[in-house]
């Protein structure tokens, strides 16, 4: 990025096709063209050294400003587009999307998705159906009586063991509700040899004591029969203390109140507090919200993945000598619109083609645009086949036939480098063509995945 009226130096290195050496001390000629493509000068070419030569203008207004190198002899040109406007420091610090925004964002995401927590997404591959079938059959199980059992538990096993040893008190031996029921029940059915089948059964005089009626003794009273007990109209025991619920009430079960009462009515963790919590869980986990985890199981998200290191590779590319200016990277970064991705492509290298110079694609385009291609070679890496790959990119500059030379080119080592190679070219008008050669033979069909970016850059 260069900023407006800052003096602007383009280099262009001569090499004569007959011998594919530098040419020095030739005769070369520049033309500028401003941010409309109009002729701006045509400023003067000196050589460096070496078959390098230069030239310098200095842009007074933002855009993308080109220059034109030619030589008559050997017959050789070429072009580079220079981005101008504002430098990179202001985008560099930006506080929303600069380096030290971005690094703050990238940090809280990788806080949020550990990788346990990433882990998990592992869970969701089995889609809405099978989540749905799995709910499904949860809910089924957890009904909301069965839901309700679970308050008993919330004082713990301890809590629940001393409860059922208070109940069952000192001396407990073998003893069931059903028998303390049917005890309790036969004391309504004593008969009279029961009674005084105990030891002690007398009632005591008292001094002056009578009875009105026909019994005026209390010895008199020992001639009750089970018939006279019987025709008493109230004849139940009373309750007394706990555990019974109503001292006044008759014995009986109903009367009985267990320990749990509390717990299963507690306002925090009873029946009716963890139905209310239930509830709240149900409206926020919707049956639509559920569904919305499907999408974590989904192919576009590595889609979205690849097309981010592919615009990661574009902004990188501005530090090299031919590569995108930081204006470019901001262009791809803000203007991704303009872009034409093919997509993930593939070519086959096999063992007959693979020691040749051999197309993998066309890109019949009109039009200036800039072109960038992007190479995964794993698969001869795994291999260790394949030696140095030279990739090129040649441009059909008459229209008609392709340059002998390569407009762009790349070179990797197998094991050497990294496997993932890309070619850019700022500036290009017409159809391209991009070929491979591997340096040694292949043993087996090689399958390279690729895939190019096209940006228009006019007419």
């Amino acid at each position: 990025m260069y900023a407006i009226n800052e003096v602007v130096s383009a280099l262009f290195f001569l090499i004569d096709p007959a011998t594919g050496k530098p040419a020095t001390s030739k005769t070369v000629t520049a033309i500028v063209y401003d941010e409309t493509f109009t002729q701006f000068s045509t400023p003067t070419v000196t050589e460096i050294a070496g078959g390098l030569y230069y030239a310098q203008f200095t842009p007074d207004t933002a855009g993308v400003w080109a220059i034109k190198f030619s030589c008559a002899s050997p017959e050789q040109y070429g072009g580079l587009a220079f981005p101008v406007g504002v430098g990179n420091e202001a985008l560099l610090a930006n506080g929303t999307y600069g380096l030290s925004a971005l690094n703050t964002d990238l940090d809280a995401l990788l806080a949020r998705l550990t990788a346990t927590r990433a882990g998990y997404l592992d869970n969701l591959s089995g889609g809405a159906i099978a989540l749905n079938a799995d709910m499904a059959t949860v809910l089924s199980r957890l009904s909301a009586a069965r839901a309700g059992y679970l308050d008993n538990l919330s004082a713990g096993a301890v809590a629940l063991e001393a409860t059922l040893t208070a109940i069952k008190g000192v001396g407990w031996s073998t003893e069931t509700l059903k028998a303390i029921k049917d005890a309790i029940t036969a004391l309504n059915n004593l008969t009279a040899a029961q009674v005084w089948a105990y030891a002690t059964r007398s009632l005591t005089d008292k001094a002056g004591f009578t009875i009105s009626g026909t019994k005026t003794t209390l010895d008199a009273l020992n001639d009750i029969t089970a018939a006279s007990v019987w025709a008493v109209a109230t004849r139940n025991l009373t309750a007394q203390a706990y555990p019974f619920t109503n001292a006044a009430a008759p014995v009986d079960l109903s009367n009985l109140r267990h320990a749990s009462y509390t717990l299963l009515t507690d306002v925090t963790y009873g029946l009716s507090a963890l139905n209310t919590d239930l509830d709240a869980l149900l409206a926020r986990l919707t049956a639509t919200r559920a569904g919305y985890l499907d999408n974590l199981n989904n192919a576009d998200l590595l889609n979205l993945r690849c097309t981010t290191l592919n615009v990661h590779a574009l902004l990188k590319a501005k530090d090299s000598a031919l590569g995108l200016s930081t204006q470019e990277a901001a262009d791809v970064e803000g203007k991704v619109e303009n872009a034409v991705d093919a997509g993930n492509l593939t070519h086959d290298i096999t063992t007959v083609n693979d020691l040749a110079e051999t197309q993998i694609v066309e890109i019949a385009k009109a039009g200036i645009y800039s072109l960038s291609v992007f190479f995964d070679l794993d698969t001869l890496e795994t291999a260790a086949e394949g030696g140095t790959v030279k990739i090129r990119v040649y441009n059909k500059v008459d229209g008609t036939n392709y340059s002998d030379k390569p407009s762009a080119y790349a070179e990797y080592v197998v094991g050497q480098e990294n496997e993932y190679p890309s070619v850019e070219i700022n500036l290009v008008h017409g159809y391209c063509k991009v070929t491979i050669q591997c340096s040694t033979d292949v043993t087996a069909t090689r399958t390279i995945a690729y895939r190019h970016l096209e940006r228009d850059l006019g007419a």
